[in-house]
């Protein structure tokens, strides 16, 4: 296996556990409602087609059937009454595969972006399995300029999760390990210019949604109060933002580890 650009090895997942541990069992199961059903459909179609157009999985649909992942995403289009956690779980499958090239990954990551910000998908439980995966998400190395790409559409992905309504209440653990993950892809060196403005405006409205609700949280009693003298982590304060960066409030477009892992495979 080879890192790309030096910011694409995989890690374990939020928390202690492994990477996709599963969430509380006991958390309710939300439905995916009605009214977003053929938005599920249409994103279930997009992978669904870009799957289809990798010789790997053609193949394997003419002379096997379908291939476990494709067969997943195809699914969606034949079910109904689907939860939350059953309407992701394809797409987090083809994120986390070591089998999917980059566009294949970067259209799961597009469909989270789009099913977050629509709120097809809003419950906790799902937003953490969501979560979980993008930080984890994996492709076959190609063209550096194309896994870039893919980087910046885990970036959205990533943002749109982080400051959704729930976004802020997946777990202190979850979402320290995804700011933690975007300050080590900021300070890879041999990341691009663009990758790393993007990083840096995703993790600005990231930060800037943590600590607005930070403010609703209930505060201890006086009694319980005690003096904490905070510093910074070196390892932070020795990779200050590139100076190229656009000011605060700029419009910049766009693991648990780090972000990306990259499976150097024999073509497709």
């Amino acid at each position: 296996e080879e890192n790309a650009g030096g910011h694409c090895a995989r890690g374990g997942g939020c928390g202690r556990g492994p990477a996709m541990a599963a969430p509380h069992e006991q958390a309710e199961r939300e439905k995916v409602p009605m009214s977003c059903m053929e938005m599920l459909r249409e994103e279930a179609i997009a992978v669904s087609t870009v799957m289809r157009q990798n010789t790997r999985f053609a193949l394997t649909s003419r002379v096997k059937g379908e291939h476990e992942l494709l067969k997943g995403v195809t699914d969606i289009l034949r079910g109904h009454d689907l939860t939350e956690e059953e309407a992701v779980a394809p797409f987090i499958a083809v994120m986390v595969s070591s089998e999917t090239t980059g566009s294949m990954t970067g259209a799961a990551l597009a469909a989270t972006t789009r099913l977050v910000d629509s709120q097809a998908v809003s419950s906790q439980l799902a937003l953490q399995q969501l979560l979980q995966a993008v930080v984890s998400c994996q492709f076959e190395e190609t063209d550096r300029s194309d896994d870039e790409l893919v980087i910046m559409q885990m970036l959205e992905a990533v943002t749109a999760i982080v400051t959704s309504p729930k976004g802020t209440a997946l777990g202190s653990e979850c979402l320290v390990h995804t700011v933690e993950t975007l300050l080590r892809l900021l300070a890879e060196p041999r990341c691009s210019t663009l990758l790393r403005h993007s990083a840096f405006a995703s993790l600005g409205k990231m930060l800037r949604r943590i600590f607005t609700d930070l403010q609703s949280l209930p505060h201890p009693e006086e009694d319980d109060k005690v003096d904490v003298t905070l510093t910074m982590s070196p390892s932070v304060t020795a990779f200050p933002p590139p100076s190229d960066l656009p000011p605060a409030g700029a419009n910049v477009g766009e693991e648990a580890g780090t972000p990306v892992e990259v499976v150097q495979q024999g073509g497709e």
